[in-house]
């Protein structure tokens, strides 16, 4: 059996990034702006009260999307989409901690959503919502 048609088959038949985007966001109608995809350009989303930011990448020779969507009503969503169909959770912000009385617990969870913050300007997500900039720390500068 030839492991390159195997391969070739498995690509063609995987959904693309268009795909799996729109069918996270399907019960929203939210799609990727044909521009943005065709072109590979960074880029932004309001629609259905989601606040989507999302930029194109590679890595090992895959293409990939990343997006960060917030939503008043739910938790920030932070997913990278590859061109192969695999989809993984990225770092999002914690909304909440739960302390324990020696101050830990706090101070985890600051250094966690400043880390957020700092993968999320890398990538040119400097957009926030008014939850995104409680939970990043940037009022407490």
């Amino acid at each position: 059996m030839n492991n390159d048609n195997l391969d070739k088959n498995e690509a063609e038949n995987s959904p693309s990034i268009k795909d799996l985007f729109e069918g996270y966001f399907a019960k929203w109608n939210i799609e990727l702006p044909n521009e943005n995809l065709n072109n590979r350009l960074s880029g932004k989303i309001t629609q259905a009260g989601w606040f989507i930011q999302f930029c194109f990448g590679k890595e090992n020779d895959l293409e990939y999307l990343d997006f960060y969507a917030s939503h008043r009503m739910t938790n920030d969503r932070h997913e990278r989409i590859y061109e192969d169909g695999k989809m993984i959770e990225l770092p999002s912000y914690r909304s909440f901690y739960i302390s324990n009385d020696d101050g830990s617990d706090k101070k985890a969870y600051e250094e966690y959503n400043e880390n957020v913050t700092k993968l999320l300007f890398e990538k040119g997500f400097n957009n926030f919502t008014i939850n995104m900039t409680i939970n990043s720390g940037i009022l407490d500068e």
